[in-house]
């Protein structure tokens, strides 16, 4: 919050969005801002897989 200048709700909502957008539970999320300081790394989208043909 403070290295960003957010507040609560502004930290929550950033925090909600990537835990979203990643697919991670929001707990485990904060977990890792709270050890590291930083929020986890995102993940690529998956590649789909291509038919064989």
């Amino acid at each position: 919050m403070e290295r960003y200048g957010l507040d609560a709700v502004r930290a929550f909502a950033a925090l909600q969005r990537h835990s979203q957008t990643n697919n991670q539970r929001l707990r485990a999320v904060a977990l890792h801002v709270i050890e590291t300081g930083n929020l986890p790394q995102s993940q690529p989208p998956p590649t789909p897989e291509r038919p064989n043909t």
